[in-house]
């Protein structure tokens, strides 16, 4: 508890401070984010029998998402990324979740670079598209309250009531109860950011519609990495802040809501 405490206590004055700074600052708290969670998504590949190179993997993550900076500054060009890599992504989750048996071919080893690659770099690569946008720093906070209490409400209420069992071979301690609970408690989340958070200017319709869109999207990141994780045989996607896991870990619920949240800023603005 006592390195778990630590590791928060440091690490979040940093990320508060870059989210708020914005620019390239945030663009190089994601890059590290997308290289490390890389790095350890092929490792946990590896054990599956993949054998995507790590060092490649995180490279490879960190340069789409400085790529998405640079495209951020182009709407059009924003546009096309974003829909090419959620392509990519798509296709690279189903792929992976395709391989059932020990494959070492150079094909195999290349595509789970790229696999990666898209899921990682492609989805966090969103982030800046979103943070460089009007209100980008508003549409930030907005999605991380939604996904922490999202993640804090499926624990408490399937701790305190969840007594049946929501994809028990990916993850047996999650329950059905428990992912009701998360799903009100994002709801409540994106209510609360849009009365606070006055220059989004969204009406109730629209938090409430967000608020189901982002807690969907967070348990199914969740679900996501708790599947590679438990194919792969690990606990932690890796050992970035002790107590916590690796960077994947800390990530894997903002990972599809980057893209979904985008999109729909960009409904919104039409």
């Amino acid at each position: 508890m006592k390195a778990r405490l630590l590791s928060a206590s440091i690490a979040l004055p940093i990320v508060v401070g870059f989210i708020f700074l914005g620019g390239i600052w945030f663009s190089v708290l994601i890059i590290f984010g997308a290289s490390v969670a890389g790095y350890e998504t092929a490792k946990m590949l590896r054990l599956r029998g993949i054998n995507a190179s790590p060092i490649v993997s995180s490279i490879s993550s960190g340069v789409v998402v400085l790529l998405a900076f640079v495209f951020s500054k182009i709407d059009i060009t924003a546009y096309l990324f974003s829909l090419c890599v959620i392509i990519g992504g798509v296709a690279s989750i189903i792929w992976i979740s395709s391989i059932r048996v020990k494959n070492s071919s150079n094909i195999v080893a290349i595509t789970g670079v790229l696999a990666v690659t898209f899921y990682v770099g492609g989805f966090l690569g969103h982030a800046p598209l979103i943070r460089e946008s009007e209100h980008g720093l508003e549409w930030i906070l907005l999605l991380l309250l939604v996904t922490t209490l999202t993640d804090t409400g499926a624990y408490a209420i399937g701790k305190a009531f969840g007594k049946r069992p929501f994809f028990p071979k990916i993850s047996p301690t999650k329950t059905l109860e428990g992912a009701f609970g998360g799903l009100l408690f994002g709801i409540a989340g994106a209510i609360i950011s849009a009365v606070i958070l006055t220059n989004l200017e969204i009406n109730f319709i629209a938090a409430t519609t967000i608020g189901i869109i982002l807690s969907l999207g967070a348990q199914g990141g969740d679900l996501l990495e708790s599947s590679i994780k438990r194919l792969s045989s690990v606990k932690d996607s890796g050992s970035l802040m002790p107590g916590h896991g690796g960077a994947l870990d800390r990530l894997d619920s903002i990972v599809f809501n980057l893209a979904l949240l985008y999109h729909f800023v960009r409904w919104m603005s039409v």
